[in-house]
C-alpha cells in the first residue's frame, strides 16, 4: 500500500492561484475600459511603459480575453491534475538499511553499518527537515554510495520536539550532538568525518569547535553562512514585523513545520505550481523520483520557539554567523579557529542557500576542497547528477583523509 502523503502548504498555493485569476480578470477589465476611447490606449500599470507604443497592431479584446481565460484554465487544470497524481501515486519509501542505536529524547541516532569499514561519517541534517534525503531511495542515496565503498554512516534523525524539548535552544541540540558523538565514538575506531547539510552545517561547525580532536575532517554541504548574501530568500523585517514575529513565538512554544514550509515558499511562490503542473507528463521513473523528493519536502519537522527565534531573527535578520556574533552558551562560533580539513559543497543553482551565502565561509578555510555541483539545494544530494557532482567528489575527499 502506498504511504499516505499530504501537501501542507496546499491552501497557500490554491489561494495564489485564485489571486492570479482575480488579477488577470481585473487587468482585462481595466484594459477594456481604456480601449473604449482608443483601442491602443492601454493603461499604465504600476509605472510600466504604456503598451500603446509597444504593440504594432490593434488589439482584439474578445480574442485577448479568450486567450487569457484559456491559459488560466489550462494552468489550473495541469496543476490540479499534478496534485491528484501526486497524492495517488503508488510510491512508498523503502525501509532504511539502518539500525537505531540510541533514542535521545525525540531524536534517534542511526547506524548504517558496512563490512570492511574504512571510515565513518557522522551526518548532521537540518533541524527542520527529515534526515532521509541523504538516503532517499535506491539509486538516489548518498549514504548508499558511501556504503558501497566501505564507508559507514551515522545519522541524527532529529524528529519533532517532544514535550520535554519545548524550550530547547540551538545550544541544547548541539549538546545532543555531543551525546550522540560519544555513542558514535564507542561504535567505531575508524577515522570519523563530520558532515552537515544545510542548517545542519552550522550545527556541525559548533560541534567541531567543541570537539575538534574527535574528527578527521569537516564537510559543509550547502551550508548557509552569509544570510544577507545576494539571492538569499530573505524577507527583511522592519521593527513592527519583528515585534509581531516575537509575539507569535512568545505565544506558542512550537512553530509548526507546515508554517515554516509556507514561509519558504513565499520567497518563490510560483515554483510549486510550475513543478506540479509538469508532474503529470513525467515518465514513470522520473515520477517516482519526483514523488520521493516531494514526499520528503512535505514531511515537515516542527521547531521550538527559542530555535525559531535564533534562526529567523538571529541568523536571517541579524546575520550573526558571518559577523562572528552567533554564540553558543556564550562562546562565539568562529570557523577560522578550526584546523580540520574542510570539504565545501556550494551548488550553483541553489535558491535555498545561494552560492554567495555558502561560499562566504570559504574565507575561513582558504585550503578547503570546494565542490560546485550544477544543481539545486536538493538535487545536489539526491538528483540525477548527484552521483557525479557530489557523491564521488565527497567520497574521494573522505578516502584522501584515510590515506593521508
Amino acid at each position: 500500500m502506498p504511504q499516505p502523503r499530504n501537501l501542507p502548504s496546499l491552501p497557500f498555493h490554491l489561494t495564489l492561484q485564485g489571486m492570479l485569476f482575480a488579477a488577470s480578470n481585473a487587468a482585462l477589465q481595466q484594459a477594456r475600459l481604456a480601449s473604449q476611447s482608443s483601442n491602443a490606449n492601454w493603461p499604465n500599470f504600476a509605472g510600466m511603459p504604456n503598451l500603446s507604443g509597444m504593440l504594432p497592431f490593434q488589439v482584439d479584446e474578445a480574442a485577448l480575453e479568450q486567450a487569457v481565460n484559456h491559459e488560466l484554465k489550462a494552468r489550473s487544470q495541469s496543476l490540479l491534475e499534478g496534485i491528484h497524481h501526486y497524492l495517488k501515486h503508488p510510491y512508498s519509501r523503502p525501509e532504511p538499511a539502518a539500525e537505531t542505536i540510541a533514542q535521545l529524547g525525540g531524536s534517534r541516532l542511526l547506524d548504517y553499518t558496512v563490512e570492511n569499514e574504512k571510515a565513518a561519517v557522522f551526518f548532521v541534517p537540518s533541524l527542520i527537515n527529515r534526515h532521509y534525503i541523504l538516503d532517499l531511495m535506491e539509486g538516489r542515496s548518498l549514504i548508499g554510495h558511501l556504503r558501497e565503498q566501505g564507508i559507514r554512516s551515522f545519522v541524527v534523525d532529529w524528529g519533532d520536539p517532544a514535550d520535554a524539548e519545548r524550550d530547547f535552544t540551538l545550544a541544547d541540540y548541539i549538546e545532543r550532538l555531543s551525546n550522540a558523538l560519544e555513542i558514535v565514538q564507542k561504535r567505531t575506531k575508524k577515522p570519523l568525518i563530520l558532515a552537515g547539510y544545510c542548517m545542519g552545517g552550522l550545527l556541525a561547525l559548533a560541534l567541531a569547535q567543541k570537539h575538534e580532536a574527535a574528527f578527521s575532517g569537516l564537510a559543509l554541504l550547502a551550508t548557509p553562512w552569509d544570510f544577507h548574501a545576494k539571492g538569499f530568500p530573505r524577507v527583511p523585517l522592519d521593527l513592527a514585523h519583528r515585534e509581531s514575529l516575537e509575539n507569535l513565538l512568545s505565544r506558542q512554544p512550537i512553530l509548526s513545520g507546515d508554517i515554516i514550509q509556507t514561509l519558504f515558499y513565499t520567497a518563490n511562490p510560483w515554483v510549486f505550481a510550475r513543478k506540479f503542473a509538469a508532474f503529470s507528463g513525467l515518465a514513470e521513473e522520473d515520477s517516482r523520483e519526483f514523488v520521493a523528493i516531494e514526499s520528503w519536502v512535505n514531511d515537515n519537522v516542527d521547531m521550538t520557539a527559542p530555535v525559531a527565534r535564533e534562526c529567523l531573527i538571529g541568523w536571517v535578520q541579524e546575520n550573526r554567523p558571518v559577523r562572528g556574533a552567533w554564540q553558543v552558551k556564550g562562546e562565539p562560533i568562529l570557523p577560522d579557529g578550526l584546523s580540520l580539513p574542510v570539504f565545501a559543497a556550494c551548488p550553483t543553482q541553489d535558491t535555498i542557500v545561494p552560492p554567495r551565502s555558502a561560499e562566504a565561509i570559504l574565507a575561513a578555510f582558504p585550503e578547503a576542497t570546494v565542490c560546485r555541483p550544477i544543481s539545486g539545494h536538493v538535487g545536489m544530494v539526491a538528483g540525477p547528477r548527484a552521483h557525479k557532482e557530489l557523491w564521488q567528489p565527497f567520497r574521494m575527499w573522505v578516502e584522501s583523509l584515510i590515506s593521508a
